[in-house]
């Protein structure tokens, strides 16, 4: 807050906006800190029973708030901002810059956090909280500031001496206090200085050195010692060879280079004239026997394969047959998009990742054992080795090792197909649908609320897994509802 709309701080808060303010319980329910020369607000929400939960935090901008269930309500970034319901659905987007021009929400967004507290967001530099309590009400300025409103260490310090919190040594210190210009050139001329005091302080003789430093190399010689004489001619016999390595394949291209240009002059010089009775012929070009070395190049590493998009009707069959335990994420993608390209880039590589663990998995446990072929009866005497009519019996088939990886993921294009943007009635890509059992169990297009690592991802997906053993799925019906919302970031 950079001032109370009041004219005079609250109680609870110091002249500059710091400090807590607290519910009539006592529990706290706004901090206002500094950290690295901004202001960060922290708001909380009290229950019945005494617990204290966080609602809220905001810093030059950019901030979160969340449902008391500790599910993200609207994330704020320097790049835009998001509102999502109580299951971390996302329900709003919008950037704060078009094609360079400034933007915002279509229309103001505008909530309660709590009973107390309520939020405001028109644009990055507009965004208010407003506390009301009994006898009190307060509002707390949460917009970016611009960059001539940043105050620096200096005008802390001068607004600070004008408070009366310095004392009169501690001010006269601060004014006799170098720039970093003055102290970067005062710790070079110390340098300097300090060199020149310990060679007189040591009675060292200087050497002269004129203006070429042909006097250097002899007395680096001098100053060397004799075990790393050795290894100072090593060094210079490697540069040298190097350096005659150069030049002779520098060396044997030009000269192999001006041989085939004499050639292909002397070739077009005799060639036969029109309308001549002459035959001409081209004397043979001689190959040049010089070698030039080579250098050995590393194979390139395997590119992975990228995800192939499958149809709809494929995917729910996929769904249908997937293993008991397994968790399946179908990325919805435009395929042209930015953000659809990296999240495309980053389901391979964990796609990848999910079925070499899996290899490896089935490479350690050992494979189940054959089974037993039953002998069939015969009519009469068993027959002996070798016997007429003996048929041989059949080796017991070894059974195949069915790799199942912790997670499937598959792509589908809905630039093609809108399919599945129509069964859940989104139009924000990329999205993901995460299954379990073939039931959907997940969909958002960021993970945790608002993340959208591969670290947030497996995260997620460990979430699925918890949430369907205890059978937490969405609805056979459950639709996003976002075609008939009014979203500024779809046009």
């Amino acid at each position: 807050m950079r001032s109370s709309k009041l004219g005079k701080s609250p109680p609870g808060l110091d002249a500059d906006g710091l400090g807590m303010l607290r519910y009539p319980s006592g529990s706290v329910c706004v901090n206002v800190t500094v950290l690295q020369g901004n202001k960060e607000y922290y708001f909380y929400d009290s229950s019945r029973d005494g617990t204290t939960k966080l609602l809220g935090r905001f810093s030059q901008g950019v901030g979160f708030i969340q449902w008391p269930s500790g599910v993200q309500r609207c994330s704020i970034t320097n790049t835009g901002g998001q509102m999502c319901d109580e299951k971390g659905c996302p329900q709003q987007e919008w950037p704060w810059q078009v094609h360079g021009k400034r933007t915002g929400p279509k229309r103001p967004v505008d909530f309660k956090m709590n009973n107390n507290i309520s939020f405001r967001c028109v644009d990055q530099q507009t965004i208010v909280a407003e506390l009301r309590l009994t006898g009190q009400s307060c509002i707390f300025d949460l917009g970016k500031k611009n960059s001539d409103e940043v105050e620096t260490f200096s005008d802390i310090m001068v607004a600070m001496k004008k408070k009366g919190h310095i004392g009169a040594g501690m001010s006269e210190m601060l004014s006799h206090m170098p720039t970093l210009l003055e102290r970067y050139d005062l710790d070079a001329k110390d340098q300097g200085m300090v060199a020149v005091q310990l060679a007189q302080k040591k009675n060292w003789a200087l050497p002269q050195i004129s203006a070429s430093g042909r006097e250097v190399q002899a007395f680096s010689q001098n100053l060397t010692l004799p075990g790393l004489s050795e290894a100072v001619g090593t060094v210079d016999n490697i540069t040298t060879t190097i350096k005659d390595f150069h030049t002779a394949v520098g060396l044997n291209v030009t000269s192999a280079a001006s041989s085939q240009r004499e050639a292909c002059a002397q070739h077009q010089s005799t060639r036969k004239p029109k309308g001549s009775p002459f035959v001409c012929k081209a004397p043979e070009v001689t190959k040049c026997h010089h070698t030039v070395c080579s250098a050995t190049v590393k194979k390139r590493a395997k590119a992975i394969a990228p995800l192939q998009p499958m149809s709809v009707k494929k995917i729910d069959r996929e769904l249908a047959a997937a293993p008991a335990g397994q968790v399946v994420v179908v990325l919805c993608s435009t395929r042209h998009d930015e953000n659809c390209k990296g999240a495309e880039k980053m389901m391979t590589r964990l796609n990848h990742r999910f079925m070499r663990e899996a290899r490896q998995k089935a490479a350690r446990t050992p494979p189940p054992p054959p089974k037993p072929v039953e002998p069939e009866e015969e009519d009469g005497a068993d027959a002996g080795e070798g016997g007429e009519g003996g048929e041989a019996k059949e080796k017991p088939q070894e059974a195949e090792q069915y790799v199942v990886p912790e997670c499937a993921i598959m792509l589908n294009d809905c630039a093609r197909s809108q399919v599945m943007m129509k069964r859940y009635d989104f139009t924000i890509c990329p999205m993901y649908l995460m299954y379990f059992n073939g039931q959907l169990i997940y969909a958002s297009n960021t993970f945790n609320g608002f993340e959208k690592t591969e670290q947030a991802f497996l995260k997620q997906i460990d979430n699925c897994k918890k949430m369907g053993g205890r059978q937490q799925f969405l609805p056979a019906d459950f639709s996003m509802n976002m075609s008939v919302k009014e979203l500024s970031s779809i046009k």
